[in-house]
């Protein structure tokens, strides 16, 4: 009889960093979310775990507590909650389940996320809006199948047809490696009748119109994981590699992504997120909010999202209006800073991928964008690295003509 691995279990309340019931673990030991092998030791695990990236034993679901978090009604975004569900909480597809040998054990390893949002298509029909890698397997998802909510990972893995909210549909397909760029990871899902809400949980109706992402642009988001958080947007036409897209067991996948934002805390000193928010819907904080983009990876000090307009073209669908659009969003471009104008951002882009190459062979590079400048130039070229190291600043230039290039170290972006 194989043995089951001697962990108490503690679900905890995310946002309240609450405890709300201790309890053994099943024989079946789960597993949450894909986690890395290193989180372990930071997040104290003390399982032993294949050595795929993207790993995260439940045996402790451990509680963010994200810098800029506001107060929020509500936070048990991770139950099952009363039908028609809010969007905002935790979710996946029933499918995302994998048996994983440990020795003389079998492990069961679970993925999920977030459900980030409702849209819909041309003839009204009402879809859930949130990640690929949430609701459609990456690329392995046929249409049809169950996407629930809760998530697989706070039901212990187990599959209950009762918690179906939506099948999927459709996806925006995702590139590995070398096959191209990928303008945002995204995909669709069929709502039941009367199974899902128009709102979001803690922030209600949205606008039908999108706002367009910019420098300064104070944006907020509801996750399943760190609840409601607010935020800015600090970077756009953000080119990134993001690693994270294989499940237990199988070879690790990067894909690279191109035209993304990052959004941090206003003091740019964290992200609006962690593992497990992946498919929220970054909204701004006016009146009536206005979808900005979706929320699919990040690292632990910028949270990276893909700008809506592309999705929701691709996808062929459109929000639901659930206020009217008249209420305009806080934070003008640059933070109110009159100089940080499009025409200033599209030439330190051009600046940049005219450079791409030399600035991608920096040591430790993982992405480029376009960020905040300072008091004498608007805006600045920003070379993203896993670490700042000497050698990192000696590659990078002071400037590529005449535009300021620095380096930020952000850590690998991963996908949540």
């Amino acid at each position: 009889m194989p043995h089951a691995i001697e962990q108490s279990w503690l679900l905890a309340h995310t946002c309240s960093n609450r405890p709300i019931g201790p309890a053994r673990p099943p024989h079946m030991t789960s597993l949450h979310a894909w986690r890395r092998p290193d989180d372990f030791a930071r997040r104290r695990r003390s399982a032993t775990v294949p050595s795929n990236r993207f790993l995260w034993i439940a045996c402790v679901v451990s509680v963010a507590v994200v810098p800029g978090a506001v107060s929020a009604t509500t936070c048990d975004q991770t139950s099952r909650l009363e039908r028609p569900v809010e969007m905002g909480t935790s979710g996946g597809s029933i499918s995302q389940v994998r048996r994983i040998p440990h020795g003389d054990s079998i492990q069961i390893a679970c993925g999920g996320g977030t459900l980030g949002a409702l849209v819909q298509d041309a003839t009204g029909r009402q879809f859930i809006l949130s990640n690929a890698h949430v609701i459609g397997r990456n690329n392995a998802a046929r249409p049809g199948e169950g996407i629930v909510q809760p998530g697989l990972p706070y039901v212990r893995c187990e599959k209950k047809t009762g918690d179906v909210v939506a099948r999927f549909s459709r996806r925006m397909r995702l590139k590995f490696g070398r096959n191209g760029a990928n303008v945002a990871d995204a995909a669709i899902a069929l709502v039941t009748p009367d199974r899902v809400s128009s709102l979001i949980r803690n922030i209600g109706g949205v606008s039908g119109v999108l706002a367009t992402p910019h420098l300064g642009l104070e944006v907020q988001k509801m996750g399943a994981t760190t609840c409601l958080t607010e935020g800015v947007v600090a970077a756009v036409g953000v080119d990134a590699e993001v690693r994270g897209y294989s499940p237990p067991g199988k070879p690790p996948r990067t894909a690279r992504f191109s035209g993304q934002i990052i959004v941090t805390t206003a003091g740019g000193v964290g992200a609006i997120g962690d593992e497990g928010d992946s498919g929220s819907v970054v909204v701004t904080t006016g009146a009536c909010p206005q979808p900005v983009a979706l929320l699919f990876a990040g690292s632990p000090v910028a949270t990276l999202a893909s700008p809506l307009a592309p999705v929701l073209s691709t996808l062929g669908v459109s929000f639901v209006e659930g206020c009217s659009a008249g209420a305009t969003s806080r934070g003008a471009p640059g933070g109110r800073d009159p100089r940080v104008t499009s025409a200033a951002i599209s030439t330190a882009a051009a600046r940049r991928d005219a450079h791409r190459e030399g600035l991608m062979n920096v040591p430790g590079a993982l992405g480029t964008g376009i960020g905040l400048g300072t008091a004498t130039d608007p805006v600045a070229i920003e070379v993203y690295v896993a670490k700042r190291t000497p050698e990192a600043l000696a590659a990078v230039p002071a400037s590529l003509d005449g535009v300021p290039v620095r380096v930020k170290e952000t850590g690998p972006f991963v996908a949540w």
